[in-house]
């Protein structure tokens, strides 16, 4: 009885640990973000049209940054920052990092490492990709790419299909997410960034289904492998974070990872 309760108490006072270390990392992530300007799409378009020492940096992945990108942007995708050759920090230029959207952490960790290389000068476009189109500003966009289409599928479509040996599971997530994941069984998780350097890792006899949390990204992937000559069955309907809503099976680790998965923020 009494070993019970001990063990009550651990827990207990670990999970209060572990809300407070979630509480203050977060706080210590603000205020190192704090300094750095947040723009809004027309102060963006102002810069770019009266400065010609603007660098306009897209931080998603080269598949990403292929099919659709601003104007007039560089890609250097998050996980690449801490070492990229294109920035200095001897650079005066003006540095503007963007992704998808106030819900985009890609730029969030991108600014990180750049603040972390002693970088000066640096801007976050925050609202992205979505905000810039809300102001119906011109964007570079792959038609190929466009028309492609890719099957949404729900948990009662995918269901049948795990039954398949032969069905490669891939999710595309960032390795830097933090608390709970959730995969599909038999999942290789290869993370969007590392997708194009790792596709000599899928088989192309085999077909293939995508996951990521929120559909953020997966509909890209599987545009990609199809263009690569795969055969894409669909990407998970809303993501892991929706499958799990509407009762897909799950895991909380892939069954294999090619991206070093971890539950650490970079």
């Amino acid at each position: 009885m009494q070993m019970g309760i001990l063990m009550t108490k651990k827990l207990m006072y670990g999970s209060l640990f572990g809300l407070l270390f979630m509480v203050l990392t977060v706080a210590a992530e603000a205020v190192e973000l704090d300094d750095v300007p947040v723009l809004s799409a027309p102060e963006v378009k102002d810069l770019l049209e009266r400065h010609s020492d603007v660098l306009l940096i897209n931080n998603l992945s080269r598949i990403e940054f292929q099919q659709q990108h601003i104007p007039g942007s560089i890609n250097i995708p998050a996980p690449e920052v801490a070492t990229s050759p294109l920035l200095r920090a001897d650079d005066p230029r003006i540095k503007i990092f963007y992704c998808m959207g106030l819900k985009c952490a890609y730029s969030r960790y991108a600014i990180k490492a750049a603040l972390k290389r002693g970088l000066k000068n640096i801007y976050w476009f925050q609202g992205g990709i979505p905000e810039w189109r809300q102001f119906d500003y011109p964007m570079e966009i792959d038609p190929d790419y466009a028309a492609i289409e890719v099957k949404k599928l729900s948990c009662e479509q995918i269901l049948p299909l795990l039954a398949d040996q032969q069905l490669q599971i891939v999710d595309i997530r960032p390795i830097w997410l933090t608390g709970v994941q959730y995969f599909l069984p038999g999942t290789v998780h290869i993370q969007m960034t590392d997708l194009d350097q790792k596709l000599h890792a899928l088989r192309r006899d085999r077909p293939v289904l995508i996951s990521d949390v929120t559909m953020r990204q997966s509909v890209m992937a599987a545009r990609f492998l199809i263009r690569q000559g795969l055969t894409v069955k669909g990407v998970v309907k809303g993501g892991m974070q929706r499958g799990l809503q509407m009762g897909c099976p799950v895991e909380t680790k892939p069954a294999k990872s090619l991206s070093g998965w971890r539950t650490e923020a970079p």
